[in-house]
């Protein structure tokens, strides 16, 4: 019985060859390219002005860069009420990346369980994108800290504290995304509008999804600082099609070309035809602690 097992396995792996063939025999260069623009932008449910970021898109046989769209006409809705944009001003020393932002005319505050709908009007073509405010517990705060150890073993250094978290964590109820942002003597270090861009995120998922369980690489990043300093956590909740979207975007991304990556895909959308990129509602909780406290309830729990 062994045997005739073995001999069956080996049947298999010799009958596996490698075959060359070139990347135009997929015929990618010949396929129309119906995309005009993409949208990359977010409301939520804190007041400040809302921002979105236009550009063209390229073609898989082009070069990769970045091309501002800054002539189009952009507004919002909430069914009721139409707020407009307009475009931001920047350096042209700066470069295009710098290029292609819109900014709501007045301060926004989005609600909880609203449908959100964002309209673009860009070379004589309408785009909407549509996102609805997801509504969320935000009394639980579980952002995934670890205690960082020292020469193999969980000692504290004195009047000093750092934490650890990794960018993916598996096993929520709810998907989300947790940012932070220190204070030094009670003056925070950006605008509110401005953390999303400041320290890469802890994003927790629903379940476990293989792809991102064991991806290539993993990594993640700390926080730390003096016991008596002050961190601000912040809990972004997405709306369901807004984190299929991110999935997508993973699968595509940091989570391809690993023993479980998924094959490839288009990435999803929910801006109608002609154009891609998503528009999405966050529900953003804020809360504050001391270093300290965050450091005796590491390794793990869920914060009060």
């Amino acid at each position: 019985m062994k045997n005739s097992i073995c001999l069956v396995f080996l049947s298999f792996l010799f009958s596996c060859s490698e075959k060359d063939f070139n990347i135009s025999e997929l015929g990618l260069s010949n396929e129309d390219f119906s995309y005009e623009l993409a949208i990359d932008g977010f409301i939520a449910d804190e007041k400040a002005r809302c921002q979105v970021k236009l550009s063209k898109t390229v073609p898989i046989t082009s070069e990769i860069k970045f091309i501002p769209i800054n002539n189009a006409v952009v507004s919002l809705t909430d069914g009721t009420n139409v707020y407009l944009f307009e475009y931001m001003e920047v350096d042209e020393s700066l470069g295009n990346r710098y290029g292609g932002k819109y900014i709501s005319v007045d301060s926004i505050q989005a609600v909880a369980g609203n449908v959100y709908t964002l309209s673009v009007l860009y070379n004589g073509q309408y785009y909407t994108a549509s996102d609805t405010l997801p509504i969320a517990d935000n009394e639980r705060f579980e952002m995934p800290l670890l205690r960082d150890r020292y020469y193999g073993k969980e000692v504290k250094i004195e009047n000093w504290v750092q934490l650890s978290y990794l960018y993916h964590n598996f096993g929520y109820r709810t998907p989300c995304a947790y940012f932070h942002r220190y204070s030094y003597n009670e003056e925070w270090d950006a605008e509110p509008e401005d953390i999303y861009k400041l320290h890469l995120p802890a994003y927790c998922h629903i379940g476990s999804v293989p792809q991102g369980l064991f991806p290539n690489w993993t990594l993640g990043s700390g926080i730390s600082g003096n016991d008596n300093d002050s961190v601000e956590l912040i809990k972004t909740v997405f709306s369901d099609t807004y984190y299929d979207y991110f999935l997508t975007v993973q699968n595509e991304t940091k989570w391809s070309a690993g023993t479980f990556s998924t094959a490839p895909g288009n990435v999803k959308t929910n801006v109608s035809e002609g154009g891609t990129g998503f528009f999405y509602a966050i529900n953003t909780t804020r809360k504050r602690f001391k270093l300290l406290d965050l450091w005796n309830k590491a390794p793990y729990e869920p914060y009060e």
